[in-house]
């Protein structure tokens, strides 16, 4: 972990103070995170997502910083879960029938796109900005093609920049596991992982790990219909009425981790 940077964090002014028990120190103007948080967490992370992936749980992966897109889209393939790494839409987990809906409509128009007979009738014009459309919607879509029903939980790199996916989870009761920097507030993520979300090194290495054990675990189980996801989710909301701060401060993130314990 130290040679792969985990333990740099932000500068002492950008960093959240609510943080501070992963923090091991200042040096230079910078936080230190303590690396044996990281382990304890990381190691409490793994086994939730080993035993995750015993029950077949669709895990979406969420990453957008530059430093991370890559390795997120590489490994979700792997696994062959959904992945975000260009731009969050807004209602992805809390107005999922539209992103189905969206899914469904991009799916028709490459159909139209590749339909030979519609082609010939078809003006170059029409036949550019059809791609055009068709392009606009992969580029936020792309990652979640294949998805029939709302995810059992996320896999988030850089727990501050996807702050609305997090939220979004948490209204919805879906559990999340995230990498989060000194800049973050831990007390809304359900399994929290303090390290260093602005180093390749540091994000390959916890991503490789995390790809490992779902691989090592994953066992395949049927979909179930959307109908009976949204009924098992509705239990688990939270009182979005609530602040944001008053929320993560009470025992919504202890439900969460009662719910998935991976003890």
């Amino acid at each position: 972990m130290f040679e792969a940077g985990v333990h740099f964090g932000h500068k002492k002014q950008n960093s959240d103070a609510r943080g501070s028990a992963n923090f091991f120190g200042v040096k230079n103007k910078v936080v230190v995170i303590n690396l044996e948080k990281t382990r304890a967490a990381l190691e409490l992370a793994l086994s939730f997502l080993a035993k995750e992936a015993q029950k077949g749980s669709l895990m979406l992966f969420v990453g957008t910083k530059p430093q991370a897109k890559d390795k997120v889209e590489e490994v979700a393939k792997k696994l062959n879960m959904p992945f975000v790494t260009n731009r969050w839409l807004g209602g992805t987990l809390t107005n999922f029938d539209t992103i189905k809906k969206s899914v469904k409509h991009l799916d028709e128009m490459e159909a139209e796109l590749n339909d030979a007979g519609k082609n010939e009738t078809r003006t170059k014009k029409e036949g550019l900005m059809l791609a055009r459309r068709i392009e606009n919607i992969k580029y936020n879509l792309s990652g979640m093609s294949e998805v029939k029903q709302r995810p059992d939980l996320l896999v988030v790199i850089g727990a501050q920049e996807e702050e609305n996916a997090i939220n979004e989870a948490l209204t919805q009761g879906i559990p999340t596991v995230a990498i989060l920097d000194t800049d973050a507030n831990p007390k809304k993520v359900t399994y929290p992982i303090p390290a260093n979300d602005k180093s390749p090194k540091s994000i390959n290495m916890i991503l490789d790990l995390i790809g490992d054990v779902i691989s090592a675990h994953y066992k395949p189980k049927s979909v179930a219909p959307l109908e009976d996801k949204n009924a098992e989710t509705d239990k688990n909301k939270v009182n979005t009425s609530a602040k944001w701060d008053d929320m993560t401060s009470t025992d919504d993130i202890k439900k969460l981790r009662e719910r998935t314990s991976a003890g």
